[in-house]
């Protein structure tokens, strides 16, 4: 690959993670090829150049202007890769004894057939996650309108575990499960607030993938990037 107007290095750089993590995620995806078409980027390219889609939200010209490709190509770059990287999140197991953090969060996204104007004023979807305390993700639920409360999304896309401590805000206050926060202990209610400040932090982590601040895909491309965002 001749990277045209960004050194390797700058490139690398782009995705906020390490050259070692970019292998490690290209040798875990299987190349595709596609019969009859010339050859095109290396495997390893594809992953690196999907990455740098997810992480920076370039438009698909510029991107294939960095990589010495053509637009159609990147499209089905990104377009396959994304998939792939998704397939990778494997919810992480947890047991009894594992606290769980529920959370929603708006997304902004262009296609208009599946969002609605929400609360930041935008066209948004509201995907719910759900984590434990150490800050890893075990559930990514799919996008619903933007205009849908918390609690119904949440009942249409997660089932809360049985037996286990789930903390949510007082917005779930009809899902089963949910341990909404105390009201009659302020010493109670504070510790609570500051449980589940790590699932706002994890939230906001996961924005650091532009990505998710303004998805300009169709469809299904939202899910498949929050989760592979989630893996990442």
């Amino acid at each position: 690959m001749r990277i045209t107007r960004l050194g390797p290095a700058d490139v690398y750089a782009l995705t906020g993670i390490t050259a070692a993590e970019v292998d490690r995620i290209a040798a875990t995806t299987n190349p595709r090829h596609r019969r009859g078409r010339p050859p095109g980027p290396t495997h390893p390219d594809r992953v690196l150049l999907t990455l740098v889609a997810l992480r920076t939200n370039l438009t698909e010209r510029a991107l294939a202007a960095i990589f010495d490709i053509s637009q159609p190509t990147a499209h089905r770059i990104i377009r396959d890769l994304t998939a792939a990287v998704a397939g990778l999140f494997v919810p992480d197991e947890f047991d009894s004894t594992d606290t769980l953090l529920l959370d929603g969060t708006l997304i902004p996204v262009h296609d208009q057939s599946i969002t609605r104007p929400s609360k930041n004023y935008r066209r948004s979807v509201n995907i719910q996650v759900m984590a434990t305390l150490h800050r890893r993700i075990v559930h990514v639920g799919n996008a619903w309108p933007g205009d849908r409360n918390d609690i119904v999304v949440a009942k249409a896309t997660i089932t809360l575990p049985a037996g286990i401590t789930t903390l949510t805000d007082g917005g779930y206050r009809s899902m089963p499960g949910a341990t909404l926060p105390p009201t009659d202990d302020p010493a109670r209610l504070a510790e609570h607030r500051r449980r589940r400040a790590r699932i706002e932090h994890i939230l906001a982590r996961m924005k650091d993938w532009q990505m998710l601040r303004q998805c300009r895909r169709r469809g299904n491309a939202i899910n498949l990037a929050a989760r592979a965002v989630a893996y990442l």
